[in-house]
């Protein structure tokens, strides 16, 4: 993780961490590559669950299973939205 200070000043203005590589606050992004397990599932980014659950939660069952097989975020991306 960056070593980043986050403090609640609000004074110095918005935080940005839209990129998951930039410095010093790319680690708030869902892009950002950490993997975590959820019910035997593994994830490799808070993006990757969202696009699943949204699989889900649409009934698309056949891009949420092509999603959990593949289960690299940039593959599960192009999936998505082809």
């Amino acid at each position: 993780m960056a070593d980043a200070k986050l403090t609640d000043d609000i004074s110095s203005g918005p935080l940005f961490f839209w990129r998951e590589f930039e410095t010093p606050y790319g680690f708030l992004s869902q892009w950002y590559d950490s993997p975590f397990e959820v019910d035997g599932v593994m994830y490799a980014s808070t993006e990757m669950w969202m696009m699943i659950q949204k699989a889900k939660l649409f009934g698309d069952e056949v891009r949420w299973n092509q999603l959990i097989e593949m289960n690299e975020m940039s593959i599960g991306i192009a999936c998505a939205f082809s």
